[in-house]
This record gives C-alpha cells, structure tokens and sequence, in this order.
C-alpha cells in the first residue's frame, strides 16, 4: 500500500531537490542548484504556451513537495504569476520584457502601497509588501497598489526596481523567503497600471490555462504542495515502524519497538494512508473537471467554481486532520529541529493554513452556494481581491 503515483520529475532531479532540502531549512534559502535544475527541467515555463493547466500543475507541485516543499511553493507562486503577467500584457501596453521562464514574486496582500498622480502627468508608487513569497530568488514582481484614481490595481516591476527586508521567521516552509518587498518609484506612467477587476476578468476567447481563475489555479497548486509534505510525513513513518518491528532491527534509532505492533499504531497508519489517498483522488477529479470547463466556450460557471472551492476545502480538512494525527503518534521528536519528518510535519501544516486555502471559507461559500446560487458567489469562489481603495 502506498501514497506513491507516477512521478512527474526525472530521478535525477528529483535526486538534487533531496539534497538540498535540509539545508534549505537550516538556512532559509533554496540552494542555486535547485534552481538552475528546476529551470533546466522547464518547469519554470510551465504555462508559457497559456495551455498547461491545473491538473499539470497539481501533479508537479505535488511531486516536487515531496522532496523539497519549499521548492515547490516558490514554483506554483511563480508559474501563477507569470499567468498574471500574461493576463495583464494582454490588457496593457506593456511589453513582455521579462525572459521566458523568469522567476516571479507575486503579492496580493498589502494594505500599505499607494500610488498618487503628480503634477507632471506621472504616478508616485510607494509601498511595503510583506509575505513575498518566492522574492530570493524573483526576477520580476507582481503587485497590488491601492490607486487613488483606478482603485485596486497591479504593476508589473523588475528586480532591480524593489529592495527585499527579510523579516519573516516561518515555523514551516522556511525556505520560501516570504519575506518584505519595500519600493517607491517617484515617476510611473499611468498605462503601467491595472485595474484589478481587468487583470482577473473572464478571458473566453484565452488560451485554456489562460480561461482559468489565476488565484484559484494558485490555490490548487498550494494544496498540492501540502498533500506533497503530508505524503512525505507518511513515507517517513511507515518506512520506520517497518524497520521498527523488522526481525533484524527491533527498534530504530528514535523509535522505540514497544507498541509499534499495537492495533492503535497500525490503525493511525492506514487512516493517514486512506485520508491522504481521498484527498489526492479528489484533487485530481477537481483539476480535471475545472480543466474540461477551461475548454469549453463561455466563462466557467459559477457552480463549478463553489464546487471546486468546497472540493479543495474537503482536501485541505483532510491533509490537515492526517498530518495532526499522524505526528501524535510519530512522537514529540517530531518537534525537533533537524528531524526530516519534523521539517514534513511543519511544512504541511504552515502550508494547509494559507488563506486561499481556509477549509471553513470553502465550507461556507459552498453551502451558501447550495442554498443561495448566484453569481455574486463568482468572486469569492476565484478568490481574494486587493483592497479596493487606500484608507
């Protein structure tokens, strides 16, 4: 029995992301072999062709977390960025100067960026943008600004453009660098700009990946890191009850052999397997249905959007709820720092607790679906917005 399905990467680099994980931890950085292994592999070029879709990137978020989790968060909110900026070349004058298969930072979280007309005909843009996942390493970013004239809006800025403050300590997923972008730019051309309720507008006529709700593509492939993390936690636990009741070893280092045969061990193991097995299935039938309705004609209906939401809320409760009962009986060990299934267990929660990801918010937008539809559900169910207007 296992949580293993045919895997998406080489051997080899999968090889090098074991490699690096550990010390990815330790210093809250993924390490430049990572990187430049990823980018040959082409999986920062994922979407180039606006035709990869959810279900591919489910599969390599997934496979990737398995060995490095950190790596694979950086790669679902750069791959998704990318979408964003293509989505807003689409709409602007911008040309895409950044090269193909660039590294992004993408955040959507900031209340305290503000752009302000000038008297030449210019915008002043200052900000600070905190939880800038993927910035060690960004070529470009993707902000949010709180524009005094086009309200919520986006801006597209290369790397030499912001300074980065490393001020977050994550307990899990350390080496994501979500860290604090800061930038002021005194002379920025209005059309640089775009309203937010533009970049996330249904793209009918699009290229399939293109079709696809960004922010909920961007959730799909965070729950994909977790489960990843999660499989990995019970890869560990497994492997070691086995060599823990072996006839050749009775107890492994750190894991005592007395009442690794009892029923309640055992029965926690295949629970984890089953919950985990559930989420992964179910998951997979999600990516699949939004990706068929990507194909078809129209903008994707708002009952497929709460479904998907309250699919993934049922797969994020279930990782959760595995991973929690899992390390209760892997042991307070797991708690240390150091312990392969310590960095699993970490990575898996911190990941499950990302607010794209909120189980009670799918719940809650599906029943109300369920009860009420409408399409007022539409952007709830996509996901959040920047905040409208500065205060």
């Amino acid at each position: 029995m296992t949580t293993t399905s045919r895997p998406v990467l080489p051997e080899d680099v999968t090889a090098t992301l074991r490699k690096d994980e550990t010390q990815a931890d330790a210093t809250a950085m993924i390490g430049e072999p990572v990187i430049r292994t990823l980018q040959e592999a082409g999986v920062y070029q994922l979407f180039a062709d606006g035709h990869a879709a959810t279900g591919a990137l489910t599969r390599l978020a997934r496979d990737i977390a398995r060995a490095h989790p950190s790596a694979a968060w950086n790669v679902v909110v750069s791959t998704t960025s990318e979408l964003l900026a293509q989505r807003f070349a689409l709409h602007t004058n911008v040309n895409a100067t950044w090269p193909e298969g660039a590294l992004w930072a993408g955040v959507f979280a900031s209340f305290a960026s503000t752009a302000q007309p000038t008297a030449d005909g210019m915008d002043r843009l200052e900000g600070a943008w905190p939880y800038a996942s993927n910035s060690a390493w960004a070529q470009w970013a993707i902000l949010n600004v709180a524009h005094t004239e086009l309200g919520a809006a986006f801006i597209l800025v290369p790397r030499e453009a912001f300074t980065i403050e490393r001020t977050w300590h994550a307990l899990g997923l350390r080496a994501t660098r979500s860290d604090t972008i800061h930038l002021t730019l005194e002379a920025v051309a209005r059309e640089r700009f775009l309203p937010a309720e533009t970049l996330f507008a249904d793209l009918p006529d699009a290229a399939p990946a293109l079709r696809l709700p960004v922010r909920l593509l961007t959730a799909f492939g965070l729950a994909a890191v977790a489960l990843g993390a999660a499989e990995s936690l019970l890869d560990q636990l497994v492997e070691q009850t086995q060599r823990a009741v072996s006839k050749t070893v009775r107890a492994a280092s750190g894991f005592p052999s007395r009442g690794s045969t009892q029923p309640g061990l055992t029965t926690t193991l295949a629970e984890g397997v089953s919950r985990l097995t559930a989420a992964r299935v179910l998951l997979d039938h999600s990516a699949t249905d939004l990706d068929e309705q990507a194909q078809q004609a129209g903008p994707i209906s708002v009952t497929v959007l709460t479904e998907t939401r309250l699919s993934l809320a049922r797969v994020v409760r279930d990782i959760a709820d595995a991973v929690h009962e899992l390390s209760l009986v892997g042991g307070s060990r797991w708690c240390l720092e150091g312990s392969a299934a310590g960095r699993a267990w970490r990575d898996a929660h911190v990941a499950c607790r990302h607010a794209a990801l909120s189980p009670s918010v799918g719940f809650n937008l599906g029943g109300e679906h369920l009860v009420s539809p409408k399409e007022a559900h539409r952007s709830a169910a996509a996901g959040p917005l920047a905040p409208s207007r500065p205060s």
